[in-house]
């Protein structure tokens, strides 16, 4: 899957967290998320 098709099927969610809090979009979070997971990252 291309970073382009991960980026346009996630964009229909709705980012719940309090404008102010957010340091990262919450693409990027999801991103890094995947990643590592993929990367076989434990807890």
């Amino acid at each position: 899957m291309q970073i382009d098709h991960f980026k346009e099927y996630f964009q229909m969610i709705i980012d719940q967290r309090q404008r102010a809090k957010v340091t990262y979009c919450l693409f990027d979070v999801l991103w890094s998320t995947l990643c590592s997971v993929i990367a076989g990252a434990k807890g």
